[in-house]
């Protein structure tokens, strides 16, 4: 009976449909020769071959029904339990959800061998699904790569353009310092140091003899240059040590802004390499962070180039007033007085020369120096 319930579902079904339409067709003919062969006998030998009659028919419908309940509807139950399991894990399969692969339908009748051939395809789906998965997975990993490192050279790019315009403006800072020759003219400078450090004002202020000779300021007031010039204890220590010091302060009261706020300042010593003389120092303040150890390293570079400038400003007006003093003292003599210089091929002479030779084509400067513009041999002709 076992191996029986194994075999394919519509033998099944048709074996036992066959056998109860056997079984009643069987039970008529019995019937119908029963009760036919009735000749010659009485009413009540009749009605007990009805009776008898009657129970072959009822035999034959608990036969049936049996039949139904034990044997056809637990086929049934079974085939639509399996269809109906079939049919949720399609449906979730074909919604991309993930179904159990494990099943225990036995592979011998119809039912069982679309239910392999099902479990079958769903293998493959979710092996193919899985390896999709799989690349899909490797290439968003591929894209998140190429994103970072997409985001990684635009910030080096912008990096390196900051780093392109910040050497930029140092570059032109130090043209600027070199070719400075007025104090006027260190406006410009410390324009330019305020806007390299994101500094809201600043100054450069002139130190000589250990005093304030001179300030250069960016953005400042007149009062506020006072005040830097005899209130700031930052800028009193700096003088005092000549070295890079920075500080922060509350301001309550302002009549521009009506709240407390901060403000961090910085002041740079500026010395003389040859006689470690300070000579100038450099006053920036901002409202926005305190001044960290990369801008104060800037700031410091930007010192010393101001030092340059500074000495070599100085150098030249040294050696100015040094060519009006002695260009006032030929002047003054009443002989004529030449001075060839060989390499250069000009000639220096005083007053009482071009008095003697006032025919010669001669440029005269500013100073009473006057400076002929001839070789020697126009001079000797």
């Amino acid at each position: 009976m076992k191996h029986w319930m194994t075999e394919k579902l519509g033998r099944q079904l048709m074996a036992i449909f066959y056998s109860v339409f056997a079984l009643s067709v069987i039970t008529s003919v019995a019937s119908y020769l029963y009760v036919d062969n009735a000749d010659g006998r009485t009413k009540e030998q009749v009605l007990d071959q009805l009776q008898k009659t009657q129970w072959f028919w009822f035999l034959n419908l608990m036969v049936f029904l049996f039949c139904l309940l034990f044997i056809v509807r637990p086929l049934i139950h079974r085939v639509t339990s399996q269809l109906r399991e079939l049919n949720v894990k399609s449906r979730r399969l074909a919604e991309g959800k993930s179904i159990s692969l494990e099943h225990d339908v036995d592979s011998h009748n119809e039912v069982g061998q679309l239910t392999a051939s099902f479990y079958q395809m769903a293998r493959s789906i979710s092996s193919q699904h899985a390896e999709l998965s799989a690349k899909n997975q490797e290439m968003e990993h591929n894209q998140e790569v190429l994103k970072q490192k997409q985001n990684e050279l635009e910030r080096a790019l912008e990096v390196t353009r900051t780093n392109e315009l910040h050497l930029q403006d140092r570059n032109e800072l130090i043209e600027t310092l070199a070719s400075k020759e007025s104090l006027f003219d260190y406006s410009s400078v410390i324009s330019t140091i305020v806007r390299l450090t994101k500094t809201e004002f600043g100054a450069l202020l002139l130190i000589k003899n250990n005093e304030i000779a001179q300030v250069v300021p960016k953005e400042m007031t007149e009062e506020q240059q006072e005040s830097l010039k005899t209130e700031s204890l930052l800028l009193k220590r700096v003088m005092i040590s000549k070295e890079t010091a920075h500080s922060s302060k509350k301001v309550a009261n302002d009549d521009l802004i009506k709240y407390p706020y901060h403000v961090y300042e910085g002041v740079i010593p500026i010395m003389d390499p040859a006689k470690e003389e300070l000579i100038a120092c450099l006053y920036l303040a901002r409202f926005d962070a305190p001044f960290n150890q990369q801008d104060l390293a800037e700031l410091e570079s930007f010192s010393k180039q101001i030092a340059i400038s500074l000495m070599r400003m100085s150098l030249y007006e040294q050696m100015e007033y040094e060519r009006k003093e002695t260009a006032q003292l030929l002047n003054s003599v009443r002989e004529a007085i030449l001075y060839i210089k060989h390499e250069e091929k000009t000639i220096l002479g005083n007053q009482a020369l071009f008095d003697i030779f006032q025919s010669l084509q001669v440029e005269e400067d500013n100073d009473s120096m006057t400076f002929l513009e001839v070789r020697p041999e126009t001079m000797f002709e």
